[in-house]
C-alpha cells in the first residue's frame, strides 16, 4: 500500500527501497521494545533458551 501511494507506514531502513520516500523528522528515534512470554509448565527448547539468552545481552536488556 506505502509503495503505491495509498499509505504510510513506519518501516524499517533496510526495507526502504526507491519506491518510497524518506520523511526527515525532527524528533527522537521510534523505538519498539521487545519481550517475550513463556508458560510455566512448559520446558524451554535450547534454542529459546538461547534466544532468550541473546535478547537479555544486548544493549537494551530485556528484564
Amino acid at each position: 500500500m506505502v509503495s503505491i501511494g495509498l499509505g504510510w507506514s513506519l518501516l524499517p531502513e533496510t526495507l526502504i527501497d526507491a519506491n518510497l520516500s524518506v520523511l526527515q523528522l525532527d524528533h527522537q528515534p521510534i523505538t519498539r521494545p521487545l519481550g517475550f512470554l513463556s508458560h510455566r509448565k512448559r520446558t524451554l527448547s535450547n534454542a529459546a533458551r538461547q534466544i532468550i539468552q541473546l535478547l537479555k545481552s544486548t544493549e537494551y536488556g530485556l528484564k
